[in-house]
């Protein structure tokens, strides 16, 4: 078989982009050809810093073919003035660019990836206009994710439409695989038959991400590292941090909270830890490089996996919490409904009781004082991976749901 996917980034090293790449990694080691049709991310005329990825060429990563389209100069030049303005010209180009692989490839399936709606829609017109069986992977909300995210004109109008996109994909999809039953049953009550959604939970390559034995706790001897890594933007709601450290500084407890990432509101986070003079207790250390993350988990103590509670945040199912579980390491997550039906408070995760600096204090007191029990959790967390979250597993389990739904 032969299976073409619309996405973005390749190979990307986080986020929901990283579940379509590692499940398809997994179908390529079972015999399956894997290929990639890669559009230039919508975020490159938003954020300046990717503009620079804008880029066609051909990528081969253990036998997986990635092409990428290049955005228009001129589109590139007009998104700079208004994001709206280019994509007539991202759209012609990449429909043309596709409907020639598509004739080339021949595809048994297309596959979208819903964590953007550019590739997504053209990918299904494109996938329907050959009259190939097309299915949806679905990592997060993506409308919301926009929403709560970036300063866009006419926002209202623009996320109307975006909303417009996401339902039209998924309805004229052959089926939809969702990574929870939260985001499943979000697109449900939007209208969309319940028969037309499965759902595969994200996992984590076990052999890479291993438990580390470790005599101390902390494992400096010195400052319990506590760490943080992803978008640092104001939906995650990473201000109850700087309350805890507070709590930290006044109580005398040898704490760090260490934040990797970049977002909207970084800046005004560094600037309220400088003028609260938390400079030791909430360090900013920007983007962590892929091939640094390894060697980050074996380094920190404790990690966090955080968001405000919102629509977009419920449906979270970050990659790096099962990262984080993998190795073994205890995890302060949030009280999130996806992140429930991961883990379990006090069995194999912490769940703060409420998002605010008191729960992220208490709860990190509770770790740093029981020992043992800790240890305990944490081990319960890595055999929760070992058991219900490996990638081969629900490879088999994705590849299941498409024969049994798309191609019988």
């Amino acid at each position: 078989m032969r299976f073409l996917n619309f996405s973005e980034y390749f190979p990307p090293h986080m986020g929901s982009d990283k579940r379509i790449f590692d499940f398809n990694n997994e179908f390529h080691s079972q015999g399956i050809e894997i290929i990639f049709i890669l559009p230039p991310p919508m975020r490159e005329l938003l954020e300046e810093d990717l503009r620079k990825r804008n880029i066609e060429k051909r990528t081969n990563i253990g036998g997986m073919l990635g092409f990428h389209v290049k955005m228009p100069s001129l589109a590139l030049k007009l998104g700079r003035k208004n994001p709206l303005f280019s994509l007539p010209l991202l759209i012609v180009k990449f429909l043309f660019f596709s409907i020639r692989k598509m004739k080339k490839i021949k595809p048994d399936l297309v596959i979208l990836n819903l964590s953007s709606h550019f590739p997504a829609l053209l990918g299904l017109i494109v996938g329907k206009m050959f009259r190939k069986q097309v299915i949806c992977d679905v990592p997060d909300l993506i409308t919301e994710y926009v929403a709560e995210t970036f300063k866009l004109p006419f926002k209202r109008v623009v996320i109307h439409a975006l909303s417009i996109i996401e339902i039209f994909v998924l309805k004229h999809t052959n089926h939809n695989i969702a990574c929870t039953r939260f985001i499943a049953d979000y697109f449900i009550r939007k209208g969309i038959d319940p028969n037309r959604f499965s759902v595969v939970y994200t996992g984590i390559h076990q052999d890479l991400f291993k438990v580390q034995e470790e005599n101390q706790f902390p494992k400096n001897g010195k400052v319990f590292e506590v760490d943080y890594a992803g978008r640092i933007d104001d939906w995650t709601g990473l201000d109850i941090l700087l309350d805890a450290a507070e709590k930290l500084k006044e109580n005398g407890i040898n704490a760090c909270f260490n934040l990797f990432g970049h977002g909207n509101a970084k800046d005004r986070l560094e600037k309220d830890v400088a003028a609260r003079g938390l400079q030791e207790y909430c360090l900013f250390h920007g983007y962590l490089p892929h091939d640094r993350i390894l060697q980050r988990y074996t380094e920190t103590d404790i990690a966090m996996c955080l968001f405000r509670a919102s629509l977009l945040t419920h449906a979270a199912m970050p990659v790096k919490l099962f990262e984080y579980l993998s190795m073994g390491l205890p995890v302060i997550a949030s009280n999130l409904k996806g992140i429930k039906e991961i883990v379990t408070d006090g069995k194999n995760a912490f769940l703060l009781p409420r998002h605010s600096g008191d729960a992220m204090y208490e709860t990190l007191c509770k770790i740093i004082k029981n020992k043992e029990k800790t240890r305990d959790i944490a081990l319960a967390g890595r055999a929760l991976v070992e058991h219900k979250f490996n990638w081969p597993e629900l490879a088999d389990e994705y590849i299941s749901v498409i024969k049994k739904r798309v191609l019988a």
